[in-house]
């Protein structure tokens, strides 16, 4: 018997592996089949011969998954104990079979337990619609953690390998992936997350064991400026490590406990056990995570589509990276918790959001979640409204085929006149009447400069004479207060010079019969200055841009200035970036400044007017 520095002993019994352990099983369920057999045999042998030596055991804490192990302190008189080590609604879904009301297997679609949210087949621990017995306890014999003495050393340089690649990634940017000890992964789920981590571009730290790397595509480095793939780390260090953005897990209780802990937003992929029904409440109760929609024994059949533009990996990956925004906006506790409190304001909760695939722009269409509508379908009629924070209104009809529910006619027009791209984010907030408030994020998670459109707010007037929109706009006047960050913020009828003069009050009016529909309005923000660039919708310009970089020409009076714009023709996305800078500076722009940007010329070198209105109080 091995004694520690803290007076406490050490033993074992033996699980019928003893010099291979795991690996000597043909499969886990041959392991578990034979451990079950003789475990009981062997705590009954140790406890017998820890009473002959004169140190009889009064109390047995053991593991809630093995109960034979109560059996055995049954037998010999003394107390047991039962130690919980998963999340309480397992124990509660756990207590309900006991009482009886619960029968394995489950023949329900949908189950109701006290304080809990509707549980479907698939978010109950994986016995119920296996019915074998849950494998979780493994857990509770393979310490994730502690290592061999003579391995210590090495786990310890592979540790500090960790943590100088993440010490110099930016903050929030690395995914880490790891799906624990024992989850055993298909070796085509091993291809698409490789694949899907390498073509997403992001940083990734993967967590791949030993025995799972021969699964890794050919070829695939395990080191890169993108990636790191190591065989162990340290999960707290990692988790805590301020340039980890979000967490791929398996939804093990222990790396759900750590996530929620460190605040790390959560991609679920549960494995077996308890794993579906942390991520239910990951996903669904508390609102830190999203869950993989793909069946563990369906990837397969999606692997080729998955690392293409819009397959799986790349869509979980940039759910992951709204969800790190959200929760670092603290938008989280503005998601629906299904109470029924909406209301027609910018307080109303986040539903639901949608990231434009290649297939919502190509066929213009976009499918409503199916937890929405069986929740408000009701409340939705052939027509809805999307009102956007500059006060936009734009009608959408609603189809339904497939089972399923659709933005059609009208939803192309609404994408393309917003320059809707591969990767962009809609964020929807539905008010019981056929309105939702639509929030438009670029690829970034920034919020786009919306066009102004021809609302006339009660709280926001914008002089007709100095800024119109496109005349293409298809929009209706918005009749209801405008909720957008706008609503506190006036316009001077008079549009200033770079200096802040005052110019003629016809002369916006000339230049925008002169240009016609190629001209856009933006919405002075704080970061066209912090970060020193601005967002450039395609529509009105899409003629003129040019794959990769090119210089624009900004005309203000009788001043220029020479800008570059940035094209990612691909992702109909542009920027402004070296010099504007420079142009908002000297034209002492301030938040709240509206900006008319007029085509003039379109060749190798794109000439631009732009007319300059200041913001005003209202007092």
């Amino acid at each position: 018997m091995q004694k520690l520095p803290t007076g406490i002993s050490l033993d074992t019994i033996s699980d019928g592996y003893d010099s291979g352990r795991i690996g000597e099983a043909k499969s886990l369920r041959v392991y578990l089949d034979f451990f079950w057999k003789v475990g009981p045999k062997t705590l009954d042998e140790l406890l017998e011969k820890l009473a002959r030596s004169g140190y009889p055991i009064d109390c047995l804490i053991c593991d809630s998954f093995m109960p034979w192990a109560m059996e055995v302190a049954r037998s010999f008189g003394i107390v047991g104990v039962l130690f919980l080590t998963q999340n309480m609604v397992v124990n509660s879904i756990y207590y309900h079979v006991h009482l009886g009301k619960l029968q394995a297997p489950l023949t329900e679609n949908e189950i109701s337990l006290p304080a809990q949210p509707p549980l479907q087949l698939g978010d109950m621990p994986s016995f119920f619609f296996n019915y074998v017995e849950d494998p979780a306890f493994l857990d509770f014999l393979v310490d994730k953690h502690t290592k061999d003495e003579e391995d210590y050393g090495v786990e310890q340089v592979r540790d500090e390998e960790c943590i100088k690649w993440l010490d110099d990634k930016p903050k929030e940017v690395v995914v880490y992936v790891s799906f624990g000890s024992m989850a055993v992964l298909e070796e085509e789920q091993i291809e698409e997350l490789a694949y899907g981590l390498r073509e997403s571009g992001s940083y990734f730290l993967w967590v791949v064991r030993e025995s799972e790397e021969t699964k890794l595509p050919k070829g695939f480095e395990k080191k890169s400026e993108k990636g790191l793939v190591v065989p162990w780390c340290s999960q707290l260090k990692v988790l805590a490590h301020e340039a980890v953005g979000c967490f791929v897990t398996h939804c093990g209780w222990n790396s759900t406990l750590e996530a929620l802990c460190l605040g790390v937003p959560m991609v679920a992929m549960p494995q077996e056990a308890d794993q579906s029904t942390n991520a239910k409440h990951i996903e669904d109760v508390w609102k830190v995570g999203t869950k993989a929609s793909v069946d563990g024994k369906h990837w397969k059949t999606v692997a080729a589509n998955a690392v293409g533009e819009g397959g799986t990996m790349a869509v979980l990956y940039m759910e992951a990276v709204v969800v790190s925004e959200l929760w670092k906006l603290g938008m989280t506790s503005q998601l629906d918790h299904g109470d029924g409190s909406i209301d027609d304001s910018a307080s109303t909760p986040i539903h639901f959001f949608r990231i434009m695939l290649p297939h919502n722009l190509l066929q213009g269409t976009l499918r409503l979640p199916t937890r929405f509508v069986s929740k408000y379908g009701k409340h939705l009629s052939n027509t809805v409204h999307l009102k956007l924070p500059n006060g936009a209104e734009w009608k959408v009809n609603l189809e339904k085929r497939d089972g399923s529910v659709w933005f059609q006619q009208g939803w192309k027009e609404f994408a393309e006149y917003h320059s809707l791209a591969y990767g962009h984010l809609l964020v929807f907030r539905f008010n019981l009447t056929s309105h939702f408030h639509v929030s438009i994020c670029n690829k970034s998670c920034m919020e786009i400069d919306y066009p102004i459109n021809k609302a006339n707010h009660k709280r926001t007037r914008i002089n007709s004479e100095d800024i119109q929109p496109p005349k293409t706009q298809k929009t209706t006047q918005n009749k209801k207060k405008c909720n957008s960050n706008f609503q506190d913020t006036a316009f001077d009828k008079k549009a200033r010079d770079h200096k802040g003069r005052l110019k003629n009050p016809n002369e916006g009016k000339r230049n925008m019969e002169a240009v016609g529909n190629t001209s856009f309005t933006v919405i002075m923000k704080s970061h066209h200055f912090t970060l020193g660039q601005m967002y450039v919708p395609h529509a009105p310009i899409k003629s003129c841009i040019k794959s990769g970089e090119q210089f624009v020409t900004l005309l203000v009076g009788d001043r220029s200035w020479r800008v570059k714009l940035r094209n990612y023709r691909s992702k109909s996305v542009s920027y402004f970036t070296t010099n504007w800078s420079a142009f908002a500076r000297e034209n002492n722009l301030k938040k709240g400044d509206a900006c008319l940007f007029q085509l003039l010329h379109c060749s190798d070198n794109m000439v631009m007017k732009v007319s300059i209105s200041r913001k005003m109080s209202i007092s």
